[in-house]
């Protein structure tokens, strides 16, 4: 393991680089000498740090993903490319071979009309584009509960792919992908949400993962958070946190608890606009965050009685955590807890088993007393501290949305996962 932790060091220190310029002029050198691991590492960097959408730049990455060995994702960037109309030899040259034989190069290169120029495009001017954040709603008005189930259409991206136990669900703007948890396989996958192929994405045997209880994305950073754990009796459970290349699912660290805490039992994820993780502890009844740049865990509120269920952050530095008689706001940095009020029955803000943050408004799984689920929207006050009104966006749900749901752009998202077979659902949010 330390030779591993060593060689891991190692890479991530050859991929660093100042801007966008030392980025592209680092991966061009590590492509001449056929490193292309590095090439793709330093690609994405540049992808990172320079402006936003340059195709340039975006054609760098297409080849250094096609060359190291990741031509689905070449793919998607080159039918990014096809989009904008911008030309690139991409049918020509030998840098792409494994991409042209897979099923979707014939509609990329439909797309992009035939367009076949004899040379790739100028590295000299290239200023890349950096991942784009999922759009945010502006601030939910407040108003009356209402049924938005009834005449709301919801687009549906239906895959194949073997009965799974879902764990966890993220959209990922960039590439237009889905990013899936496994938990009983103990690995990840994507799913195209045009095509709807799904393709393994990374597995236990080389993240180390337990079995997958959910993920999040860093869209600023690149970055992929999963949390995993095993099952078994309390002092055998077994919590960790995964941070990984979105791109690839390459594995760039490992977050253990501390050796002397009690039970560490992580059951949700999410991850802050400044890059703090936090993950959500049910054994300990706890909420325990990572900063950027640190080894290690912090505590930032015990939850003491209460049992928790998920985590949402929301964008003016608090937590909202649900647990099994209501939902909790967390005021950060101090760690201060308060109950969130309801404007109507207190058990209307129970059973709050998956939350998702949108701006101003908390979108949730909920479920009912008699084991049935549905979506909602919590519309809150100015103050965050009081519910406003319930709106009813889908009003039945399956068992499977719990384990799998997510804010994609304007929409909210779910798992289906059922004898119907597998669909990503999603929800308008207007």
């Amino acid at each position: 393991m330390p030779a591993l932790l060593l060689v891991l060091a190692l890479s991530l220190q050859g991929a660093e680089c100042a801007d966008a310029a030392e980025c592209r002029a680092k991966a061009l050198d590590a492509a001449s000498r056929s490193d292309y691991e590095l090439f793709h590492d330093l690609a994405w960097r540049a992808i990172q740090k320079g402006p936003s959408r340059d195709p340039e730049l975006m054609y760098l990455l297409a080849r250094a993903q096609a060359l190291s060995g990741r031509p689905g994702d070449a793919l998607v960037m080159l039918r990014r490319l096809a989009e904008k109309g911008v030309p690139n030899d991409a049918a020509t040259s030998e840098d792409f071979g494994r991409v042209r034989e897979l099923p979707g190069w014939a509609e990329v290169e439909a797309l992009a009309g035939g367009v076949k120029p004899a040379s790739s495009p100028s590295m000299t001017a290239a200023a890349p584009a950096p991942r784009a954040e999922a759009a945010l709603l502006p601030a939910a008005p407040e108003g009356r509960t209402a049924d938005a189930s009834k005449g709301d259409t919801a687009d549906e991206v239906r895959f194949d792919a073997r009965r799974f136990v879902p764990g966890g669900l993220a959209y990922d703007a960039v590439s237009r992908r889905f990013v899936l948890g496994d938990r009983s396989a103990r690995k990840l996958f994507v799913v195209d949400e045009r095509s709807g192929r799904a393709n393994d994405l990374v597995g236990a045997g080389s993240a180390g993962f337990n079995d997958v209880v959910d993920l999040a994305i860093d869209p600023r950073r690149g970055d992929l958070w999963v949390v995993s754990t095993t099952d078994g009796a309390p002092d055998k459970v077994e919590s960790v946190l995964h941070k990984l290349q979105l791109v690839s699912g390459r594995p760039l660290g490992v977050f253990h608890p501390p050796a002397e805490s009690d039970p560490v039992k992580f059951v949700d994820v999410s991850v802050g606009a400044d890059g703090t993780v936090f993950a959500l502890d049910a054994a300990g009844r706890r909420l325990l965050r990572v900063r950027p740049g640190s080894d290690g865990f912090d505590r930032v509120a015990a939850l003491e009685t209460l049992e928790p269920l998920s985590l949402a952050i929301a964008s003016d530095g608090v937590v909202f955590v649900s647990h099994s008689s209501g939902l909790s706001r967390v005021e950060l940095p101090a760690g201060r807890i308060t109950k969130v009020g309801s404007s109507g029955d207190e058990a209307a803000l129970a059973g709050l088993e998956r939350i998702r943050w949108t701006r101003g408004s908390i979108v949730a799984v909920q479920r009912q007393p008699d084991d049935s689920r549905r979506i909602v929207r919590l519309r809150l006050d100015r103050r965050g501290r009081k519910t406003t009104a319930i709106d009813v966006l889908e009003s039945s749900a399956p068992a499977s949305a719990a384990g799998a749901a997510a804010i994609a752009g304007n929409a909210f998202v779910y798992l289906i996962a059922d004898e119907r077979g597998t669909i990503v659902r999603r929800v308008p949010l207007r």
